[in-house]
């Protein structure tokens, strides 16, 4: 006995001796057992259930899928059965099929073929249609008019029924004598009145003989008269457009005073005595400056091309003739001939209606142009 308690004494010295190093490590051990525990139960279990809802879901979803997939594949062997019986029933047509292709394609060719008549006949039905469109408003208007008609016919017959009967009633009143008689007859007076003053046909001329007139009164006074009043050169342009001025321009003036006078005297008059005045004084200077300017530019061939020009507008200015008997050359150049206007306008003051305003306008750009180049042109070649 004595033996065991030593041995046991020995065992708890031993014991004490080594309990300050197991038992911190012992601690340890239990904590980390305690963790262990408290994440088991914490995160692996609740994993443990969630992966077993999975797999139970997993496995309903699997049943699911089989059982739809085990439908499919009998409406699919339905399917097949179904295709087979319509290829069968295809091929048991294919002759049929075969024919109404050729049927097809020959009426596609015969479609083909008439189609330029088919389209011909679109167009036609088209015209026909636009054509009777145009008919039916046509008639609707003529309708309209003929109603329109009716009725003033309707109503003259009525006035003329009761004119009618007024003037028997009248007639039966009044004696039945000669004056009345004649008064049935001529029941009106008829009087005519010419508003063109054209009564003969050197009226109908005197417009183109007139212009002609002044033309070659301007040819002549500048193949006459080239130079100043005195007789000596212009000392600059100044000069030498008054010399111009005062010589042709001078000369121009009076010679369609001298015309005016001279017509009235042969007895011609006028619808519009003031304008044919005017008119005449404005032809007069403007021929003369056309001449003077091309006689003082080229000289004698200036001159010779002015009379060229008189005969070109003799023939384009429409003066004897209408403009539509002359030929296809007169007539192109009808509208370039400075006369061509000078005839219009006087036959608009002598017996028409006086509208010269065109005429007038064309004339004195004419006049203005020619004498711009007068001032330049002429100037440098008298001063050379």
């Amino acid at each position: 006995m004595q033996s065991q308690i030593t041995s046991l004494n020995k065992n708890l010295g031993t014991i004490s001796a080594i309990s300050p190093i197991v038992l911190p490590g012992a601690s340890g051990a239990i904590d980390g057992l305690t963790g262990i525990k408290t994440g088991v139960d914490s995160k692996l279990l609740p994993g443990a259930m969630q992966l077993n809802a999975g797999l139970t879901q997993l496995q309903s979803g699997l049943v699911d899928g089989a059982s739809k997939l085990s439908d499919g594949a009998n409406k699919l062997n339905q399917s097949t059965a179904q295709l087979n019986t319509g290829a069968q029933t295809l091929v048991s047509k294919n002759g049929e099929l075969k024919a109404g292709s050729n049927k097809l394609a020959s009426g596609a060719a015969q479609l083909t073929q008439n189609s330029p008549k088919l389209l011909d006949g679109s167009t036609q039905l088209a015209s026909g249609a636009s054509q009777l469109s145009d008919g039916s408003g046509k008639l609707a208007s003529g309708s309209n008019t003929l109603t329109s008609g009716i009725g003033t016919l309707t109503a003259g017959v009525t006035t003329l029924n009761t004119g009618l009967t007024d003037a028997k009633t009248k007639l039966a009143e009044n004696a039945t004598a000669e004056t009345n008689a004649k008064k049935i007859a001529s029941p009106l007076n008829i009087t005519h009145q010419d508003k063109d003053n054209s009564p003969e046909n050197g009226v109908g001329m005197a417009p183109y003989m007139i212009s002609v007139a002044l033309f070659v009164g301007a040819v002549a006074t500048n193949m006459i008269i080239s130079g100043t009043l005195s007789g000596e050169s212009p000392k600059n342009r100044r000069d030498y457009l008054l010399a111009r001025i005062g010589v042709n321009g001078l000369i121009g003036l009076g010679e369609g005073v001298l015309v005016y006078l001279a017509v009235h005297l042969l007895g011609l008059s006028a619808n519009h005595e003031l304008a044919m005045f005017g008119f005449t004084v404005l032809v007069a200077i403007c021929f003369m400056f056309i001449v003077t300017f091309f006689n003082t530019w080229l000289g004698k061939p200036g001159a010779f091309l002015m009379l060229i020009l008189l005969l070109l507008q003799l023939g384009a200015s429409a003066g004897t003739y209408p403009l539509a008997l002359t030929s296809n050359f007169f007539q192109k150049l009808n509208p370039w001939m400075p006369m061509t206007y000078a005839v219009k306008g006087f036959r608009q003051v002598i017996s028409l209606t006086g509208q010269i305003g065109q005429e007038t306008g064309i004339l004195l750009a004419i006049t203005v142009v020619c004498f711009i180049l007068l001032s330049f042109v002429g100037y440098r070649k008298a001063k050379g």
